[in-house]
């Protein structure tokens, strides 16, 4: 195999809680991964003598030592013990924005292992690879093979849970406004899960079946600083949305809604250039 091109799949939580804080610096999360197949970026590999890494994105073309794309790529050579299993040409198309909570730079990490991995023949097995992404960031492991799960621990920790969303549409929002996530965890409030996620369905979101005010702890310590990002989700929930919420450290807002009339009549209460996927959440290519 000469060639490849993969999809990097964006990622919502549908639900994030953080218990605790940790000996290593780091915060114990609960929350729930879904892959959002619909929005993705693109990264194609072609064999070539050496290295190189190319994108569309401006801010990664300028950073190309520090991306996580790249990273991701020189681990993989250091643990094979050699260039020659990176000697691909790379391009990657960016659709999911950077530093908006939807895990975008860690799907294209992935996405670099997942493809350098088949292109020399499946060096490593899926544990071996999660193990590797798992240096670049708490999140890339889930998308070594993105699926609806239970995360706990830093978030590398997985487990199936009940809810599926397959059936319904989802409107996501970004303000354009950076969220420093060690920022929003420098300032949150570690406390108990008030509910065990692993138990959430889609029928209890729509009935607002769980006893606390918000889904993500981040909203606590985002909304009073950027309200816009609160007025976001509210104007979700007034027209149509059956739950709403910020994804990760944010600033996205996604609502979901049973009908794809409903949320793109939604799309049309926010500036276009904050609107970044309407669609549905099947997530028939992952599978």
């Amino acid at each position: 195999m000469k060639s490849i091109e993969i999809k990097a799949p964006a990622k919502i939580n549908a639900g994030l809680f953080i218990t605790s804080k940790r000996d290593d610096g780091f915060h114990n999360i609960e929350t729930i991964f879904y892959p959002v197949a619909g929005l993705y970026d693109t990264l194609s590999l072609k064999v070539a003598d050496s290295f190189s890494f190319s994108t569309d994105s401006p801010v990664l073309s300028s950073d190309t030592g520090s991306n996580l794309v790249v990273k991701a790529a020189r681990l993989f050579a250091a643990r094979t013990g050699s260039e020659n299993f990176i000697s691909f040409r790379t391009h990657l198309i960016k659709r999911i924005p950077m530093g908006a909570g939807l895990g975008g730079g860690s799907s294209d990490a992935a996405a670099m292992l997942l493809a350098l991995n088949e292109l020399n023949g499946g060096i490593f097995d899926q544990a071996g690879l999660r193990e590797m992404g798992l240096q670049l960031g708490s999140d890339v492991p889930f998308f070594i093979k993105p699926g609806p799960l239970f995360a706990s621990g830093r978030g590398e920790i997985f487990e199936e849970c009940r809810l599926r969303l397959d059936s319904s549409f989802i409107l996501i929002v970004n303000p354009g406004i950076h969220i420093s996530t060690p920022w929003a965890y420098k300032n949150c409030r570690p406390s108990h899960a008030p509910f065990d996620l692993r138990e959430l369905t889609s029928l209890r979101l729509k009935r607002r079946q769980y006893k606390t005010d918000t889904l993500n702890d981040f909203e606590r310590i985002v909304f009073p600083e950027y309200p816009l990002i609160q007025r976001i989700k509210e104007t979700m929930l007034q027209n149509g949305a059956y739950t709403a919420n910020m994804s990760g450290s944010g600033s996205s807002v996604f609502g979901l809604f049973e009908r794809k009339r409903t949320a793109v009549e939604c799309s049309k209460k926010f500036d276009p250039a904050h609107v970044i996927y309407t669609g549905s959440l099947r997530n028939d290519y992952l599978t």
